[in-house]
């Protein structure tokens, strides 16, 4: 609900963002170091009844503003890759690669000499 709430800019400010942010990311990355400690064997079920909410977690994630998204990166980008640690399922593995390419737009520049 916060999330899009945060998304809608004519009914939020930047105050209001901050809160949301505020509150997001760190229950965000707790749910996301739960869900990477949960064993594939004897916790399946857990798994499978996160997988939505991990994946709503990651999409928010990836719709910060540039300024709250390099803010989430350093918190929660070890957890996000130990995802793949788990048999991922394609709307899951959609969501990382989102979040991955985000990552590389924000913290990897386009200066890269070309080949001639």
């Amino acid at each position: 609900m916060e999330c899009r709430l945060y998304c809608d800019n004519e009914k939020v400010d930047d105050k209001v963002k901050s809160e949301i942010t505020d509150k997001l990311i760190p229950l965000g990355v707790s749910i996301l170091e739960s869900y990477s400690g949960f064993d594939e064997v004897e916790q399946a079920r857990n798994i499978n009844s996160w997988k939505p909410v991990v994946l709503e977690i990651i999409q928010a994630f990836s719709e910060l503003d540039e300024e709250d998204f390099i803010k989430c990166c350093p918190v929660s980008y070890d957890l996000i890759i130990q995802l793949f640690d788990k048999a991922v399922i394609n709307d899951l593995r959609i969501a990382v690669k989102d979040f991955l390419e985000r990552v590389g737009d924000v913290y990897i520049t386009d200066d890269k000499p070309t080949k001639k």
